[in-house]
């Protein structure tokens, strides 16, 4: 895979995490959250070494 293609995939994922939070934000301001989630974990390696945002 190749580097482009690498920062292709961060991109898509933060704006996906970004979306979330947002929807989450008006969640919380209309009272709708409950205050229990489970947390969300992005897996990523390259090159042999592994790395948990």
């Amino acid at each position: 895979m190749s580097h482009t293609t690498v920062m292709r995939c961060v991109h898509a994922v933060g704006e996906a995490q970004e979306k979330k939070g947002h929807e989450r934000a008006i969640q919380v301001a209309h009272g709708d959250f409950d205050g229990e989630r489970q947390p969300d974990f992005l897996f990523t390696e390259a090159d042999g070494t592994f790395a948990v945002d």
